[in-house]
């Protein structure tokens, strides 16, 4: 699921248009979670997927795949692409501030599938499918 290949089945492949990484970190397995999962992970990194509405700075908002909006103090380039994937860790006001990669994913990716995804890698019936690191 974590894979790049997975995503490559939901948008096309020449729209993942650029990787940003931060050298303090790989990019690792962590458990990708909407804005409602977010209170769960405080203080742990993720991934977060989410649609860029406005920049200030290195600081982007977000609209998250299940709705409402996500901060996120960015230590790379604010990306190009509208969608973007990044790993980050949860602030305790549930902002976010990135810790790994963040991927541009271009502007057509469906956040409603994406949103699904997450909704059934982190279902209790599907923990013996995804474990804790989904």
């Amino acid at each position: 699921w974590a894979t790049q290949s997975t995503w490559g089945r939901l948008v096309q492949p020449d729209t993942i248009t650029s990787f940003a990484y931060n050298s303090k970190m790989s990019t690792g397995n962590y458990r990708r979670v909407n804005r409602r999962l977010l209170a769960e992970y405080v203080n742990q990194t993720v991934r977060f997927v989410g649609k860029i509405k406005s920049t200030q700075g290195n600081c982007i908002t977000m609209v998250a795949p299940d709705g409402g909006e996500v901060q996120c103090q960015l230590t790379s380039a604010v990306p190009n692409s509208t969608i973007v994937e990044v790993i980050a860790k949860v602030q305790d006001d549930h902002t976010l501030m990135q810790e790994g990669f963040l991927c541009e994913m271009g502007d057509n990716l469906d956040l409603g599938l994406v949103n699904k995804a997450i909704t059934v890698a982190h279902h209790p019936v599907m923990q013996e499918v995804f474990g804790s690191d989904a």
